[in-house]
């Protein structure tokens, strides 16, 4: 990972060796395209020169170019009013939307709060003409600063903000982490819940159904701000599929005659609480179930129940149980949260005693109700 500041001097007219082709043969034909794609050049370029990079089309060059990525550049002003200048080059990775990982780090963590404001934003997804199979992105955000102390607040933490970008620009792993971990806005959340489900979905994976998304709306519906606010984005996500696919299973076991049995599935998932004073450590538990009989009941000082009998020292975390139960389904999914009254984390030893002997526990927990109508009289 590479990161740079500079100052503008003057405008940089770079002399390019060389030509940048848009991936897809429908762009290229484009003449508002190929303009802009010479531009981008340009800013490749500069980049190149600030590397002292000399292109050519030997393998070396590749090599020591590759080996600069990803670079985030950042050029300042000398006084304001001015433009900042901020630059990511870095290869090109499908399934990850750079451009839109780029301009939220710069508009929510580089100049929020009126700080400045972004006045241009260019991209482009590349290849170098002599090296057709080798697929880069590179982009430019230019930044107003009118203020001589927010162009100072800038050029303060603008290096710490660089690195987050390059690490960001490696996967799509750490881009999401990075985000959730800097506290998106609760609709923020929501939208990245959203294309995490749908990028999963489009990998088709086995656990996966199409009815995961009936599971998202329904998860959203029914967690609250709160619970949205303090949570992970990959956590939720964790707990919607793994519900989906639980439900999936028992579905399948019911079809094979099993319908006559108790069938559980469960999941344990330690996960932080990010608040504004800190972080506490809890365990979520994913449960899903299916009901013999309408008269059965199974609630949160249920499951608190069975944990108990395994862990004694441990209480439920406030607001933190969902339940999915549809009148018409003996399938019932349930979230809820576990934390030691003492705040320290869960051991090792206690997460396996929970592993190995909560099914158990919670299949003799579940409540079986008596109709009123055969309640003995007082």
């Amino acid at each position: 990972m590479k990161t740079a500041i500079a100052y503008q001097d003057s405008e940089f007219t770079p002399t390019i060796a060389f030509t940048i082709i848009p991936p897809s043969d429908r762009l290229r034909t484009s003449y508002r395209v190929q303009r802009h794609a010479e531009e981008m050049a340009e800013i490749v370029q500069h980049l190149l020169d600030i590397k002292n990079l000399t292109y050519s089309n030997s393998p070396t060059f590749l090599k020591d170019f590759e080996h600069n990525l990803p670079l985030v550049h950042t050029e300042f002003p000398e006084d304001t009013p001015g433009e900042i200048s901020i630059y990511l080059i870095c290869r090109h990775l499908k399934r990850h939307n750079l451009s839109q990982f780029f301009s939220e780090m710069i508009q929510r963590w580089v100049i929020p709060w009126g700080q400045a404001e972004i006045v241009s934003a260019k991209q482009v997804t590349f290849h170098f003409n002599d090296f057709p199979k080798k697929t880069f992105f590179v982009s430019e955000i230019l930044c107003h600063v009118e203020d001589r102390a927010a162009l100072l607040s800038i050029r303060e933490k603008m290096p710490s903000i660089a690195q987050e970008i390059a690490l960001g620009a490696i996967s799509a792993h750490h881009a999401r982490h990075i985000l959730a971990t800097k506290g998106l806005t609760l609709e923020q959340k929501t939208t990245q819940i959203h294309k995490t489900i749908i990028e999963l979905s489009n990998r088709k994976l086995r656990p996966i159904s199409p009815d995961v998304f009936l599971e998202m709306q329904y998860f959203l519906l029914a967690c609250d701000d709160e619970f949205k606010r303090i949570r992970e984005v990959r956590h939720m996500c964790r707990i919607i599929c793994y519900h989906n696919w639980y439900r999936r299973q028992l579905r399948q076991g019911m079809r094979h005659g099993e319908n006559k049995e108790r069938q559980m599935r469960f999941k344990l998932l330690k996960t932080p609480l990010r608040f504004a004073f800190g972080e506490k450590k809890v365990l979520g538990i994913v449960i899903a179930v299916n009901f013999l009989s309408e008269y059965e009941q199974f609630e949160a000082k249920h499951i608190l129940k069975a944990c108990q009998r395994l862990l004694s020292h441990i209480r439920i975390v406030p607001h933190s149980f969902l339940c999915y139960a549809n009148p018409s389904d003996t399938i019932h999914s349930f979230y809820i949260e576990i934390e030691r009254k003492d705040g320290k984390d869960f051991t090792f030893d206690e997460v396996q005693l929970l592993k190995n002997g909560l099914e158990i526990e919670l299949s003799l927990s579940i409540e079986q109700l008596s109709h009123k109508l055969f309640m003995p009289h007082n």
